[in-house]
């Protein structure tokens, strides 16, 4: 529609343009026609005048076409017809003087003058059949280009519907399908122009995308199969390093459990006696329960911790709680034996993002391997001698989350290899005495609760990892048990 109203108005503005120059072109041509008329009329009656010598008018005659004749001597003037006849100068003595003058009654005509012996001959044409005739030429001419417009406006109309419309339509269409995942509608027409061309590379560009997207599909599977693979093969380390440090704690732990056990052994045998008072006997029973809630203890801390996480949903954890889980496993160890640790919790830390379990797996790990550090400056650590410290601190963010650093004031670690200390299978130790992949693993599972960790250290000035939680989610993160 838009085109068809483009074309109806450079159509008319056309039409206009031929109007405004052919009728007056025309007009003009007429008027210099009659005004030739006019002049050879005057011409002829003035050789008649000088053939035969006459001096009036009756003696004269008219041609065909001349309205009126009038002659001028001096003053008086002789008209014979119609015409608007008055003073005309004519003393050039050229070729028949012509001016346009109007009637009495407005009647336009064209007036030619002649000079005579005797004084001037005027003669007067009627413009009036001119104009009608321009009137005529014009209304025949709008009529002509209008008829001429409304054709091209119709033929114009069914070709571009044909030749661009339809076309642009069937693109169009095309298009919003192919924009909803539609593929496999292509381009019915295509008409061999232009617009055929896009139409065809169109269809071809859907071929291609059709193309890329099975393409990509299949790339898309095989790239969720192997996150699918990655993310058991994260799992798998992470237990697998869980239950080597498992191993490590449970030999403390068997040490710590050793001592409640004899306890009880010795309790158990004054029950024995029977000379025991009541008093006695329920001292010694509240002793003995007293001791196997201590063991129960341990071996519920270490159960805890050996657990086998699979991928639960991260929950709100009470990092401080967190904290004191792992000091509970790691202080019974041998290796953090003669080593102080140093424990600040500060004031109430908020609720942080993450998982319990795998947060103190995480602390147990820095811990030990601070522990390592500390006693790996001795080649025979002195037997009851402070070792060294481990400080512990936590912090809450202003965003709302909580750090947690390790500090140990061991060896340090090389600026060489600092940034490697995260990489898997990368570790200072002697070979056999670790496999590489702890801090991998803490790095890991802090990513997974959108958490951060970062290490700091000089050789000689001790080693510090910082640990940063995000805050818990309310809408998102579930009340976690710890």
């Amino acid at each position: 529609m838009q085109l068809l109203v483009g074309l109806a108005v450079l159509l008319a503005g056309t039409i206009a343009l031929v109007v405004l120059i052919v009728v007056p072109l025309t007009e003009r041509q007429a008027v210099s026609s009659q005004r030739d008329v006019a002049a050879a009329a005057a011409r002829q009656l003035q050789e008649q005048a000088a053939e035969n010598g006459a001096t009036t008018l009756d003696a004269l005659t008219i041609p065909s076409g001349v309205r009126g004749v009038a002659i001028q001597r001096g003053g008086a003037l002789e008209s014979r017809g119609e015409g608007p006849f008055g003073d005309f100068d004519d003393s050039s003595g050229r070729p028949p003087n012509t001016r346009i003058e109007r009637g009495a009654h407005g009647e336009p005509f064209m007036l030619a003058s002649v000079p005579l012996e005797a004084g001037t001959l005027q003669v007067a044409t009627s413009l009036t059949p001119v104009y009608a005739q321009v009137r005529k030429t014009r209304d025949l001419l709008l009529v002509y280009l209008g008829l001429d417009a409304l054709f091209i406006l119709i033929v114009g109309y069914g070709l571009l519907t044909y030749v661009v419309v339809r076309p642009v339509r069937a693109i169009e269409v095309a298009t919003q399908r192919a924009a909803r995942g539609d593929l496999a509608s292509h381009i019915e027409i295509t008409p061999p122009n232009e617009l055929g061309q896009v139409a065809r590379s169109f269809n071809r560009m859907l071929d291609e995308l059709r193309q890329n997207r099975r393409t990509l599909k299949t790339r898309l599977d095989e790239l969720d199969r192997a996150y699918e693979e990655l993310e058991t093969t994260q799992q798998s380390l992470i237990r697998s390093e869980k239950m080597a440090s498992v191993g490590q704690l449970a030999a403390g732990i068997a040490h710590e459990v050793g001592n409640p056990l004899s306890a009880i052994s010795g309790y158990a045998q004054l029950l024995a006696d029977s000379d025991l008072t009541e008093a006695e006997r329920r001292d010694l029973g509240e002793r003995i329960a007293s001791q196997t809630s201590r063991i129960q203890r341990i071996i519920r801390d270490l159960l805890d911790y050996s657990r086998q996480d699979g991928q639960e949903p991260l929950t709100a954890v009470d990092l401080s709680h967190c904290v004191e889980e792992a000091l509970d496993l790691v202080t019974p160890q041998p290796r953090v034996r003669d080593i102080d640790i140093d424990c600040d919790l500060g004031p109430a830390t908020p609720k942080v993002r993450g998982n319990a379990d795998q947060i103190v797996q995480v602390i147990v790990n820095l811990i030990l391997n601070a522990a390592d550090a500390i006693r790996a400056q001795y080649d025979e650590p002195p037997a009851g001698a402070d070792l060294g410290t481990i400080e512990v601190a936590v912090e809450p963010l202003d965003d709302g989350g909580a750090s947690l650093t390790i500090t140990d004031d061991g060896p340090g670690i090389p600026a060489d290899e600092l940034d490697r200390v995260f990489e898997p299978f990368f570790t200072t130790k002697q070979p056999g005495e670790g496999t590489g992949l702890g801090l991998a693993i803490v790095e890991r599972i802090m990513r997974r609760i959108d958490g951060d960790v970062t290490v700091d250290s000089e050789p000689g000035g001790g080693t510090t990892f910082w640990l940063e939680f995000a805050a818990a989610d309310p809408d998102r993160d579930a009340a976690g048990g710890n």
